[in-house]
């Protein structure tokens, strides 16, 4: 009951403070009113927009904004029946609750923001740092565990072939990030990404090499990472982003182990890590109600003597609707490859060359639900025979 009480003083007690401010607010604008500084509409037009920013928040003490944001993901996911596959059984699953706490202090433009991802059976501090805003050439500073400052939104659950190896793991980071119009670019140092193994989609089974998430590893082995991208105006033909980046370091100990142990007749000793890329992006807007997104991406990897190439290609196509359920479709295709120069080997999976495709539907059930519908057709080249490993995925996610 204590701690029942607790919870209520907390509740009342923020009720209390905010509308306090705001009651502290309104005299203010009726003095500037009254003294001709403002017009009675842009009295009211600020009256409004306070009262939305302070709405977003939920708590607003001291010059700080505390927000609470997060998703919860709900899956059913069937796998082809393959010798080889962990886990070829039909079922639903629990795929992950995220809570995103994020305080902002405006008067300085920094914010702290973190992400905590709660599994079946774990919870850990999945990202989180330090943002600094509005510096210099409209420039932002971000300190803390982030992913490489590529990644994009790539609408579906699975991520491309590409994105799996290249950005989609976290990495204790110092960026620095600023735009010029056309132009932006940015530069970054961090702890480099140990090089690991990952699946391809939703079963564990036939893992490739991937750079992964280094917390707690502490390999000691520093990365350096640049990226120039440019969004030219091209009018009423749509947008276009441009981008190219690449990064720098040296394999650990522990990463040529990897090698040997996952590669045929792997035995060397060289330490050279390098990722280099591009990518583009072109988005229209037939009207306020469809868009298309088209998306290509080509990088290339080297590590020690192994050198892997990867693209894929992306088209999807939203419909909007004005009503208050099943708001919009996103019917969405992916092409995707991932070749090394290794020798093939049926019991080695990271040695094989891969190819994805990914045809998937994205719906709009209501206001932060959506329902994703996906299927994977997975095709690899073994070095002696086919395996049978596409998988289908129906994921009910829902954002807050």
């Amino acid at each position: 009951m204590g701690k029942k009480f607790k919870l209520i003083g907390l509740v009342l007690l923020t009720i209390f403070v905010f509308s306090v401010k705001v009651q502290a607010e309104d005299p203010l604008l009726d003095l500037l009113r009254k003294k001709g500084i403002l017009t009675y509409e842009e009295a009211e037009k600020i009256r409004i927009e306070t009262a939305q920013k302070k709405a977003d928040a939920l708590i607003s003490l001291k010059g700080a904004d505390i927000r609470l944001g997060g998703e919860l993901e709900l899956e059913f996911r069937d796998t082809q029946k393959d010798d080889g596959v962990s886990d070829s059984h039909a079922r639903f699953q629990f795929d992950k609750f995220v809570l995103k706490p994020e305080v902002s202090f405006k008067d300085v433009n920094i914010s702290l923001k973190g992400e905590i991802e709660f599994k079946e059976d774990e919870a850990f501090f999945a990202e989180g740092g330090i943002y600094f805003k509005n510096l210099p050439l409209n420039s932002k500073i971000f300190v803390g565990l982030k992913d490489r400052f590529i990644g994009i939104s790539r609408k579906t659950e699975s991520y491309p072939l590409l994105g799996t190896v290249l950005w989609r793991y976290e990495q204790l980071q110092i960026n620095w990030e600023a735009e010029l119009s056309p132009f932006y670019w940015g530069i970054a140092f961090g702890e480099g990404l140990r090089l690991g193994t990952k699946q391809v989609s939703e079963d564990s089974s036939y893992k490739m090499l991937a750079d992964k998430r280094n917390v707690s590893y502490k390999t000691g082995h520093p990365e350096y990472g640049i990226k120039l991208g440019v969004k030219p105006d091209i009018g009423n033909l749509g947008t276009i982003d441009v981008l190219g980046f690449g990064f720098c370091g040296k394999l650990s100990d522990d990463d040529k182990a990897t090698l040997s142990s996952k590669l045929p007749n792997y035995n060397s000793t060289s330490d050279k890590m390098k990722r280099y890329g591009a990518r583009i992006v072109y988005n229209y807007k037939f009207d306020k109600l469809r868009k298309l997104t088209l998306v290509g991406e080509y990088a290339q990897l080297e590590d020690g003597k192994l050198e892997r190439d990867g693209w894929y290609l992306q088209a999807s196509h939203k419909w909007k609707f004005k009503r208050a359920y099943f708001k919009s479709f996103e019917p969405l295709i992916r092409y995707g490859k991932l070749d090394g120069d290794w020798e093939k080997s049926f019991s080695k999976p990271c040695s094989w060359d891969r190819e994805m495709l990914t045809i998937a539907l994205i719906t709009e059930l209501a206001k932060n639900v959506k329902l994703k519908t996906e299927y994977y057709i997975n095709d690899e080249k073994t070095g002696r025979r086919e395996v049978d490993n596409d998988e289908l995925l129906v994921q009910l996610e829902f954002k807050f």
